[in-house]
């Protein structure tokens, strides 16, 4: 449920995608995604949705500190994140 009392939607759908070649280097930090998704919603590349999930992936030749997981790690950090915002464990909304 979300903080509305609403049932969380069961579908997942993709709102839009950028792609980007390096433009912040290959060797990124956390927070320096974080600015970048925060960055693209300001100049109005991405939709603002307080509800949305918002991924970054990487090239596989992109260093992100601290990370560590390949491509496997990411599908399966993808799905937690997914399984999360619609389960709702912390009762966040």
């Amino acid at each position: 449920m979300e903080k509305t009392g609403n049932p969380v939607p069961a579908t997942v759908r993709l709102v839009k995608q950028l792609g980007d070649i390096y433009s912040l280097g290959k060797n990124l930090k956390r927070i320096q995604i974080a600015n970048y998704v925060k960055n693209k919603i300001a100049s109005k590349s991405l939709p603002l949705d307080s509800s949305g999930v918002y991924l970054v992936l990487t090239a596989k030749d992109a260093l992100v500190a601290p990370n560590g997981v390949g491509a496997d790690g990411m599908v399966i950090n993808i799905a937690t994140i997914l399984a999360g915002a619609a389960t709702n464990p912390f009762k966040t909304g």
